[in-house]
């Protein structure tokens, strides 16, 4: 594998172009108001340490900053706070409105966040990797830095910007002056199909109580055998795991005859609190701003549908005009 962050970081900016990603700095220019942009180049040499091994976005000093860089014969990439003072940065205190937005889409997106690890480098010593959580006070010390990606042995520049571009619309989010819609920074590609298969995740021993009492394990085990149903029923290639839309993954959809269907795993502690929590997902999911993308909506969860919230559904639906169901899988 490449060893050379200036050859990696060049080749990214060659690749980029072809990925949303490749816009950053056109993106930064207008979602900071800036009069002109200093450089089109993603990594420029400003912002390349070859000593170092790591690099970060022109611009990124002072700001929510894509960053890639080796530890050990591990890379990483994905993105960062540094709060270590410098001549382009002497008071990382401008960071906090950043880490204040950063924080409200973490707590909004927990399965967005769920595919990446956190770690922190507090005056030198990293930190153990461990899920994302919002940036606490204590992360916020005079030189230290806070990184949310990927850590890999194997990789591949596909790969990279992948992550790059899932990480986009986050990134203009919390730096966005403007307030401007996401659209009118990425044109928005009309949802598509995209087949993903169920990836086991590392093994390791689950207790009884841990499986009872997790939601976390329930969700995941209930997300498993959803999958194995629907791939039965409609055959592998027709069901996508986690699918992509926009920052967001849908749990489960299928391509059954040319229609999509969405399926949304809740782990509430009835079919109505399951509902309740799945409905406004799905409708985000199908019809956002302003398209319909999905034939059948359906939430998940592990209880049984009673008469009422039954009555309730073919209101919404009735009324509505939706597309709204209910599916049982029992754990």
């Amino acid at each position: 594998m490449e060893r050379n962050i200036t050859a990696i970081c060049g080749k990214i900016n060659e690749l980029a172009q072809k990925h949303p990603f490749g816009k950053l700095q056109e993106i930064r220019k207008k979602a900071l108001d800036l009069s002109r942009m200093k450089t089109r180049k993603i990594f420029s040499e400003q912002t390349i340490f070859e000593e170092e091994k790591y690099a970060f976005h022109s611009g990124g000093r002072r700001e929510l900053q894509f960053n890639i860089g080796f530890e050990g014969k591990l890379l990483r990439y994905g993105f960062a706070f540094s709060f270590e003072p410098s001549f382009s940065l002497p008071n990382p205190n401008i960071l906090y409105s950043q880490v204040l937005k950063l924080n409200a889409l973490i707590s909004e997106n927990p399965a967005f966040f769920g595919q990446f690890e956190m770690w922190e480098y507090k005056y030198g010593e990293r930190s153990e990797n461990h899920p994302v959580r919002q940036i606490t006070a204590d992360d916020l010390t005079s030189h230290s830095f806070v990184f949310i990606g990927r850590l890999k042995k194997e990789w591949t520049f596909e790969h990279i910007l992948e992550t790059f571009d899932d990480l986009l619309e986050i990134y203009i989010e919390v730096i966005n002056k403007n307030e401007l819609p996401i659209r009118s920074f990425i044109p928005k590609e009309d949802f598509k199909f995209k087949k993903r298969k169920y990836q086991l995740p590392e093994t390791r021993h689950i207790s009884v109580i841990e499986r009872e009492v997790s939601i976390k394990i329930r969700h995941s085990e209930m997300q498993e055998k959803l999958y194995k149903i629907l791939s039965d029923e409609y055959g592998e290639d027709n069901v996508s795991y986690e699918n992509r839309q926009g920052k967001n993954r849908i749990d489960i959809v299928v391509n059954a005859y040319g229609h999509n269907y969405f399926y949304e795993v809740k782990t509430a502690s009835s079919a109505r609190a399951c509902i309740r929590e799945g409905f406004g997902q799905l409708m985000e999911y199908a019809y956002y701003p302003d398209k319909n993308r999905a034939e059948k909506l359906i939430i998940v969860g592990e209880y049984k549908l009673d008469s009422d919230t039954e009555k309730y559904l073919q209101y919404l639906n009735t009324h509505f005009s939706l597309r709204l169901s209910y599916l049982q899988v029992k754990m």
